[in-house]
């Protein structure tokens, strides 16, 4: 396993062979920085330069990838040290970059603009003569779509009341509609979709769980739930194939997950470290201090009015819990610190901890 100091809330991950090596790469923080790891010596960590916010990024080939601006108009080919190799602009006419597919071996970039509900298609197996087509989609809604490839030139396209079965054109083959809450084919938030091995893999980070369909979109298997425990997520929303093996971005829980068969491992989480904040969310004044909950730590962190650190109060930590608010109590001059705690099963408590 490796820990890194700065890792925190991974999302998008590719895995690209170099030099004998396999490099992952994933975007982590708000800020979309991008980092490369060489996750078969479970060690040394680059962190490339700023990329843009919100960009999608694909693998190219060994040496490159693409980086792709969802508020764009082009991609960028990028070496694995981040610099620029060749930039192109594809169009003025694009507006909002859904989700994008790259077809490694043809070298076919498809992207969805849910803007102007179309379309766009480019082949870049020739870099300086990249070929260009477009086509609007009037049957399928393409807001808060995704898509996958899935064989014999149709693809499965998905938004948030259906998924449809489509061809090369995106004529519908086949149409589904995701049932209501309760159902068994509920589906909140599809961060990411995948064909493998003859199954459809679906990833829905608001529902925490990882599901496998057949062809025919019948739900054969379903791992994860919310939890910080390993076998569980808190926002997953990426996933990719390596060695038969499943590696999962589980976003919020500041960690990537590998998953084999029925076996979780930890491949890459957050380092713990005194100076590093993971999800602070309250700040109280008490005795002319700043006291400051740091949520995902489960402590409470004392600072003087200069903001110059000055005590550390660790608090309960529960797998499947975390604290969520906090205050002072004073009981026969006695001083008291009074956690809520917000529970994954809702079973919410309330707990008093000396100070």
């Amino acid at each position: 396993m490796i820990e890194l100091k700065n890792f925190n809330r991974p999302s998008e991950i590719i895995i690209i062979k170099n030099n004998s090596k396999n490099v992952l790469i994933s975007k982590i923080g708000h800020e979309q920085n991008i980092i490369a790891i060489n996750i078969d010596k479970k060690k040394s960590s680059q962190k490339l330069k700023k990329f843009f916010p919100n960009s999608l990024i694909a693998k190219y080939d060994e040496n490159n990838f693409i980086d792709f601006d969802q508020k764009g108009t082009g991609f960028l080919i990028r070496k694995l040290d981040g610099t620029i190799n060749k930039k192109y602009k594809i169009s003025k006419q694009i507006k909002n970059i859904e989700c994008l597919y790259f077809d490694e071996e043809e070298k076919k970039l498809v992207v969805l603009d849910s803007k102007l509900n179309q379309y766009i298609e480019a082949n870049i197996k020739n870099l300086d003569n990249i070929k260009i087509k477009k086509k609007v989609i009037k049957n399928i809604d393409l807001k808060f779509s995704k898509f996958c490839y899935l064989e014999n030139n149709e693809y499965l396209l998905v938004n948030k009341k259906n998924f449809f079965l489509v061809d090369k054109d995106f004529k519908i083959l086949k149409k589904k509609d995701i049932k209501k809450k309760g159902s068994n084919f509920y589906f909140r938030a599809i961060s990411s979709i995948k064909f493998y091995s003859k199954r459809i893999v679906i990833c829905d980070s608001l529902n925490y769980k990882i599901y496998f369909l057949d062809k025919l979109l019948n739900i054969k298997k379903e791992i994860g739930g919310k939890g910080k425990e390993l076998g569980k997520f808190d926002l997953p929303i990426n996933f990719i194939f390596y060695k038969k093996n499943l590696i999962i971005s589980d976003k919020n829980n500041d960690r990537i997950v590998l998953f084999n068969q029925n076996n979780f491992k930890l491949l890459v989480k957050k380092k713990y470290d005194l100076k590093i904040l993971s999800r602070p969310i309250k700040v109280k004044l008490i005795d002319n201090k700043l006291a400051l909950l740091d949520r995902d730590n489960s402590r409470i962190i004392f600072y003087d009015k200069n903001l110059n650190f000055k005590k550390i109060v660790n608090i309960k930590n529960f797998i499947n819990g975390k604290p969520n608010s906090f205050d002072f109590l004073y009981l026969s001059k006695k001083k008291s610190i009074v956690v809520l705690y917000r529970f994954t099963n809702l079973s919410n408590k309330i707990l008093i901890f000396n100070f």
